[in-house]
């Protein structure tokens, strides 16, 4: 099909003009033809959600809320099945609790390295079942005791999406 699995919850039409009237199966077969439009179709959503995300934060934390598990299962397909050809255009889109925000208040990759530490290198994260578990763990300290930013990941498709992202 045209959409990937992990975008199966938007419908629509596609107005192409590259794409004759009739169309027949074969056509629709032609695998070069659906890709270029699945291609094109996948990158226009994902710039769509950057532009509201950019345009309403509190709406878009909201949409995140309810539609991050299929994003985040966006990241780990599309690097399995495209190598990676998504995967800018959807790390632009995650968001995260970390450790120096109240609970409840997720950040951006981006914004989470623009508030990073002078020399700082790394991203930071911690997979753990909730922000009190995480906030309270012992491996926590040397974070806290550096004045770092933590992403908290409470998802268990988190842990997944972190290691399929090689850098940012």
């Amino acid at each position: 099909g045209v959409m990937p699995k992990w975008l199966h919850w938007i419908k629509g039409i596609v107005d192409c003009e590259d794409m004759p009237m009739n169309i027949s199966r074969e056509s629709m077969q032609d695998s070069r033809l659906v890709e270029k439009l699945s291609m094109a179709v996948v990158r226009r959503v994902l710039r769509f959600l950057d532009q509201q995300a950019k345009k309403d934060p509190e709406k878009y934390e909201k949409f995140f809320k309810g539609y991050s598990y299929y994003l985040k299962a966006g990241l780990i397909e599309d690097k399995e099945a495209n190598s990676s050809r998504h995967k800018d255009d959807l790390l632009k889109l995650m968001r995260f609790e970390c450790s120096k925000k109240d609970k409840g208040q997720l950040t951006s990759l981006e914004e989470y390295i623009s508030t990073a530490k002078d020399g700082q290198q790394n991203i930071y994260y911690f997979c753990c079942p909730d922000r009190q578990t995480g906030l309270s763990s012992p491996y926590m300290e040397q974070f806290v005791q550096r004045d770092r930013n933590v992403l908290l990941l409470y998802e268990e498709i988190d842990e997944y999406v972190v290691n399929s992202i090689e850098g940012f």
